[in-house]
């Protein structure tokens, strides 16, 4: 399981959670997931950015000419922009909330099931979006230097053997 879930480079840090020897993979999976969710929300989401379109009263980003036209926006005091905004909703971070979510209710322990399910919750509040990423969406995230905590908490799921847990 490890092998294949490329989870070898990170042996230190499970160490001890094999040492329990869990026989089960969801609670297993679920008790690697959230230790790794606990550690970044001490530590921060990383955070990324996200194209967004609205109607304003001031130019942010780029202007969109057909729509401000269109509607006649200009005439009300109101330009239609196209921009970018620095969010903590991101692929990686709904990932998580939905694999955390997903856990909650495959796993056998309730203490586990519940701080799965609590965690979920927290990445909610603080503004982590509901609907699960595609396969496209996380088929682009790259990780970066500094990324190596999250690399840590996503592949504690892996990309590719999550899909067995969070069918669609």
């Amino acid at each position: 399981m490890l092998y294949a879930s490329e989870l070898t480079r990170f042996r230190d840090r499970i160490n001890l959670l094999l040492e329990e020897d869990s026989e089960d993979l969801p609670d297993t999976v679920a008790e690697l997931l959230a230790r790794a969710v606990d550690y970044r929300l001490n530590r921060n989401l990383t955070h990324g950015y996200r194209g967004r379109r609205a109607v304003l009263t001031r130019v942010r980003g780029r202007i969109d000419l057909l729509k401000t036209e269109t509607n006649q926006l200009l005439a009300k005091g109101e330009v239609a922009c196209r921009f970018h905004e620095l969010s903590i909703d991101t692929p990686r971070n709904r990932f998580v909330r939905a694999a955390l979510e997903r856990m909650a209710r495959l796993v056998h322990r309730r203490d586990l099931a519940s701080r799965c399910r609590s965690l979920a919750s927290t990445l909610t509040q603080m503004g982590v979006g509901g609907e699960r990423p595609t396969r496209a969406d996380l088929a682009v995230e790259q990780f970066g230097r500094n990324d190596s905590e999250d690399r840590f908490m996503t592949h504690s799921l892996n990309w590719r053997l999550t899909w067995l847990f969070l069918p669609s």
